[in-house]
């Protein structure tokens, strides 16, 4: 009897325990459309969004962005530790109609943050921003997509920045932007289109370290653009490290690098760059390190003004000059295939 009282009490305490579980989990999650968002993109959502968010980021919780196109007409802003998650980058979607140059959602301030399966659209082509990273840490970002946006991605003074599978669509200015960290950048499955020959893919300035992976930059005047803001206390980026990157630009160069400590770059590819160079390496690069690097469909392969370059392995086809030096003796080439 009393082995069976117990088993009871057990029982009991379990289903309680589940239920007490289960409601605290529940009051963690917070859907946009609980706090009345219209998912038809009609009316202003903007609201309610930050309504779900504020809710959320004050106990560490999940917004739910569900099926659908939710109007923002002013900036959402998270400051706090939150996630929030859509369904799929594909059918959960904050449609940006803010202020001309403004921004759909910017993180401001704050840790930990996570942003996965969702999208950005400015509703009008080129007049919005989508993503503003500010002054924030351990930022994790996962399967979003941005289309037609001015800018698509915009990170200053952030560190730790890991960014994974992210579709960048038609945009006019850039598709990211790094600026000012103070904290490494991982970004691994990248694939930026641009809408205009003025255009940038990637932009970095005063990068303490970022590592690309398996990414392409597509159109517009660069590739991929490292820049020297002498005016900033540190004007040089640190480590730049590139893995299986792809280039192709229309008006100048695929890859053009102003400043780096440390350049690596491994399997990467320079295309379509009938009036520039496939990789332009300014006194600023310290030291760059290039293996198995394909050019082609260009005029100079190489324009280096940097004191120590090594390329090793690789082919150069289809270019009206292969290398191009101020510096003597350099690059130092090993078993590169020039036709």
């Amino acid at each position: 009897k009393t082995t069976r009282m117990t088993s009871m009490l057990l029982h009991l305490f379990l289903i309680t325990l589940f239920c007490y579980t289960t409601v605290k989990a529940g009051n963690y999650t917070f859907d946009i459309e609980d706090y009345g968002a219209d998912p038809s993109g009609s009316a202003d959502s903007t609201a309610s969004i930050q309504n779900a968010i504020d809710a959320a980021q004050a106990i560490g919780g999940l917004v739910i962005i569900p099926p659908g196109q939710f109007r923002v007409t002013s900036t959402l802003v998270v400051s706090g530790t939150v996630r929030m998650q859509g369904i799929s980058p594909q059918s959960s979607t904050l449609l940006g109609d803010v202020p001309s140059d403004a921004w759909i959602l910017q993180i401001n301030g704050a840790t930990g943050v996570v942003l996965t399966n969702f999208g950005f659209r400015s509703a009008t082509p080129g007049l919005n921003n989508g993503l503003l990273l500010t002054k924030s840490f351990i930022m994790t970002i996962q399967n979003l997509q941005f289309h037609e946006c001015a800018t698509a991605m915009w990170s200053i003074t952030t560190g730790n920045l890991d960014v994974n599978s992210v579709n960048i669509w038609n945009i006019v200015n850039y598709g990211i932007r790094i600026q000012d960290t103070n904290g490494d950048a991982f970004f691994t499955n990248i694939h930026v289109n641009t809408a205009s020959k003025t255009s940038t893919g990637l932009y970095l300035s005063n990068v303490s370290g970022a590592k690309f992976t398996n990414c392409d930059f597509l159109g517009g005047a660069f590739g991929v653009l490292a820049d020297l803001n002498t005016q900033e206390p540190n004007p040089f980026n640190q480590w730049l490290q590139f893995l299986s990157v792809d280039c192709d630009t229309v008006a100048a160069d695929p890859w053009h690098f102003e400043s780096a400590q440390g350049l690596q770059m491994s399997e990467c590819w320079s295309g379509s760059f009938p009036a520039g160079t496939g990789i332009w390496l300014g006194p600023g690069v310290k030291q760059a390190s290039i293996v198995n690097h394909q050019c082609q469909s260009g005029d100079i392969c190489i324009g280096n003004n940097s004191p120590s370059v090594t390329m090793t392995g690789g082919i150069i086809c289809n270019v009206a000059t292969a290398i191009s030096s101020s510096v003597a003796g350099q690059p130092v080439t090993s078993n590169v295939a020039i036709y």
